[in-house]
């Protein structure tokens, strides 16, 4: 699996990731939505750490997978995509 951004957008509360997913040799458009959790400073390192949340969701059908069988795992054509992302600030250059 493989997802490459090709854009994001928005304003306020209401951002959105646009990307290309390739999974199972097929590459698709997808677009979740992305949640700011907010931006805190880890004392540790005194670097900035900020907190974000993006869902959406995906056909299996449009990646050339069928639904499983009931004598297999049971697995329907829509699946959700949840992430929990942390972005780090980067050491400053000497």
């Amino acid at each position: 699996m493989q997802f490459i951004s090709t854009g994001f957008e928005g304003a306020g509360d209401a951002w959105r990731l646009s990307g290309e997913l390739t999974l199972n040799g097929r590459t698709r458009p997808v677009t979740l939505d992305v949640e700011f959790h907010g931006l805190q400073e880890f004392h540790a390192t005194n670097r900035n750490h900020a907190g974000f949340s993006a869902t959406g969701a995906i056909r299996r059908s449009e990646f050339g997978m069928t639904p499983l069988g009931a004598d297999k795992l049971a697995l329907g054509d829509v699946v959700q995509i949840e992430l929990d992302l942390e972005s780090v600030e980067p050491h400053e250059a000497a």
